[in-house]
Parts: structure tokens; sequence; C-alpha cells
């Protein structure tokens, strides 16, 4: 087993939910820095099975493979 961390823009949860779906520890990153963030672009991938959403990337790099 695998640990992965996905960093993604909120386009394609989907393929990290498949990638976990291989037994692989799936952390989810999507990174928000604007301006005016809205509340709701923090909680992409919330949720979703398999996933652990991580909202701070350099914190869990290490952690992966």
């Amino acid at each position: 087993m695998a640990k992965i961390l996905v960093i993604d823009y909120g386009l394609y949860p989907e393929i990290a939910v498949r990638i976990a779906r291989d037994k692989h520890d799936v952390r989810y990153f999507t990174p928000w820095a604007e301006l005016f963030p809205k509340p709701n672009e923090a909680m992409i991938g919330e949720g979703l099975e398999g996933l652990t959403r991580v909202s701070h990337l350099w914190d869990n790099v290490d952690w992966a493979d």
C-alpha cells in the first residue's frame, strides 16, 4: 500500500477516489489562496470515500511516498 498525496485544483477529485479504491492511503489537497476565498472551495474533496482532505500541503509532503 502506497501513501499518496494528490494535489488538485478541484477539477479531478474522482481520480483520487479511484486511487484510494486500490487500497492506497490517499490524502487530497486543493490550494485555494485568493484575495477573497470562499469557504466552499476549502471543502473540495471533503467526505469523499477513501480520501483524507488536508488543508496544509507542506505538513503532508514528507508523509507521502
